[in-house]
């Protein structure tokens, strides 16, 4: 096992576990590790060899994983599937979990920053037609649907022309929900509008836009809205025709949602710092192996990442160090265990012949799992984040939550 090497700022926190879309195929691994705080007076040595990691443990969880995110202080998870949405400890071999609908979706799982908060959108349909944006106290699971389609007073049908659809929730720079929603018209296109909500907004009269996204119709925000620094968030489109994905960061301090100018045309973000995008590119919808790209958030310049592995293995996650210095991946052996490596960055690219090791298959072996661990993601992005305390891996397939301590040496 090995170390990592980040620099210390103040959004060295994990990146939730992107929850699957419905086109993929039936997991997302999402890897992710806490990392205590960091001063920039006193910066933890995250260099890759200068990191140590210790004891691993397993838990099964008791569910089909729909979607699933890490809380930002990296000490709980939560997840939705087969109508329910859980909270779970990451210590804990169980989850507490609310009753949502076994009709919906939970999807897009977010926190608040102080973790006591987290919101999803349940989709009422697979065509993403009927959504709701709806906050969990994290405390307590009791459900708060925050918005709903009511104008003037008038519920609105979601078969009528002008039903609402609220996707990818997130607590904005003001801690105020935002969410982006379009309003469903026959015959035209979609034009997917920022809103946010106050403490006391529940309905759609009570929102207040505060952005547009132009998008072409059938393609819809999705997945997780991530957090780039205090003013800045960064979002991906989906287009089920083409099976492609566009890049837009939210900056609030601008007042202004841009385009992130990259050639890629299959970019699923699976982690971002705050000058760079690490994103997946699957080689196709059955194909587990996902080749990643670094992408510069201001020039839009992209780096192909390629590791330098033996033959057999397969890449299905990668993610972040806590300060962004290096980036870990999943690994498949063949006909083994999962493996994570890690490569360090310098001047924006990837050093592919520095491979290190961070868990091996034997360390995986200790671990005494009961069935097959997998760890195929499909690059549905955001299979791997790390922080400073753990190694967590969450594989939606197998239902398994894996955790390895990790330090500085």
């Amino acid at each position: 096992m090995v170390p990592v090497a980040p620099r210390c700022h103040p959004d060295a926190m994990l990146s939730s576990p992107r929850p699957r879309d419905r086109f993929s195929y039936a997991l997302v691994l999402a890897t992710a590790v806490v990392l205590a705080s960091c001063s920039t007076d006193d910066a933890p040595n995250w260099s890759l060899d200068n990191i140590e990691v210790g004891e691993g443990q397993f838990r099964e969880i008791n569910t089909f994983l729909r979607s699933a995110s890490v809380s930002p202080d990296g000490s709980l998870l939560a997840f939705g599937g087969n109508g329910e949405i859980c909270v779970q400890a990451i210590d804990e071999r169980s989850a507490e979990c609310a009753e949502v609908d076994t009709s919906i979706d939970e999807l897009s799982i977010t926190w608040s920053d102080d973790a006591t908060t987290l919101y999803f959108t349940a989709s009422y349909t697979r065509f993403f037609d009927d959504t709701d944006i709806v906050e969990v106290d994290t405390a307590t699971l009791d459900l708060d649907v925050r918005t709903d389609d009511r104008v003037d007073g008038r519920l609105l049908d979601e078969t009528d022309d002008d039903a609402l659809i609220d996707l990818t929730p997130f607590v904005g720079p003001d801690g105020a929900v935002h969410f982006f929603r379009s309003r469903f018209e026959q015959g035209r296109d979609d034009d997917f509008e920022l809103f946010r909500l106050d403490d006391d907004g529940r309905n759609a009269d009570d929102a207040e836009q505060v952005g547009s996204l132009d998008l072409p119709r059938g393609v819809f925000p999705t997945g997780s809205t991530r957090k780039i620094d205090d003013e800045r968030w960064i979002v991906e489109a989906f287009d089920p025709d083409e099976f492609g994905r566009t890049i837009f960061v939210i900056d609030f301090a601008n007042d202004e949602i841009v385009e992130v100018d990259t050639d890629l045309e299959q970019a699923v973000i699976a982690d971002v710092t705050t000058d760079m995008v690490l994103v997946a590119e699957p080689n196709n919808r059955g194909d587990p192996d996902a080749r990643y790209s670094l992408i510069d958030l201001e020039s839009g310049r992209d780096r192909i990442v390629e590791p330098d592995l033996e033959d057999g293995f397969l890449v299905s996650g990668a993610g972040f160090s806590p300060d962004g210095s290096s980036i870990a991946f999943a690994v498949t052996a063949p006909g083994g265990m999962p493996e994570v490596i890690a490569l360090p960055i310098e001047d924006g690219r990837a050093l592919e012949d520095e491979v290190e090791t961070l868990v091996s298959s034997r360390d995986f072996d200790d671990l005494e799992i009961d069935g097959v661990v997998s760890i195929s993601g499909f690059g549905f992005g955001n299979e791997i984040s790390w922080t400073a305390e753990r190694l967590l891996l969450i594989s939606q397939r197998s239902s398994h939550l894996i955790s390895f301590e990790i330090a500085p040496a």
